[in-house]
């Protein structure tokens, strides 16, 4: 009940935007039980809040560590997907450092991802972008990219609207595929 008490503390200052109130309350689910995905979740959040990026970073990435059941891959299997496909000499659309790249925080977030796992529309986009690229530079495949148009103009053209994005994304998810 005490560690309960404390993270709906720090929850409840996280909401009304007091990042020193939430890592307070925090802090002392902490002390509890430190083991919860929850409560490092909530720790980025506060962090990101009093924006301190790096320590924000950390703490989600401890919360993807800290989850019994992760819908995204953990930092070790996606170590071990980059590993092989060095040794293997396999291309490798490395998805998780670009989604990642292109965050604010460097951990893939709503700008590109739908939910937990799940990329947006130009999370696709990016995806795809990636996958060309891959396809060109890797597999020495060439690709006539001169009809390529800009995202924005391939969703008018689509009929899907205009989406409003903070910043330009570079070319290049939350995961690393090998081909």
């Amino acid at each position: 009940a005490r560690w309960d008490a404390a993270y709906v503390a720090g929850l409840n200052a996280l909401k009304a935007r007091d990042a020193d109130g939430a890592l307070a309350a925090l802090g002392e689910a902490k002390a509890i039980d430190a083991v919860p995905a929850k409560l490092y979740y909530a720790y980025g959040q506060a962090y990101a809040l009093a924006g301190r990026d790096a320590a924000a970073r950390e703490a989600f990435a401890q919360a993807l560590e800290h989850d019994p059941s992760p819908m995204r891959a953990q930092a070790w299997a996606e170590q071990v997907i980059r590993d092989v496909a060095a040794e293997t000499g396999t291309p490798l659309a490395d998805l998780q450092t670009a989604f990642d790249s292109a965050s604010k925080l460097g951990v893939a977030g709503s700008e590109l991802i739908f939910d937990n796992c799940h990329p947006n529309l130009p999370g696709h986009e990016l995806i795809a972008s990636i996958l060309l690229d891959v396809i060109e530079s890797q597999l020495h495949v060439p690709l006539d990219r001169s009809l390529d148009v800009p995202p924005a103009q391939g969703r008018k053209q689509l009929g899907l609207g205009t989406l409003h994005l903070d910043k330009q994304l570079p070319r290049g998810l939350a995961i690393a595929i090998p081909l």
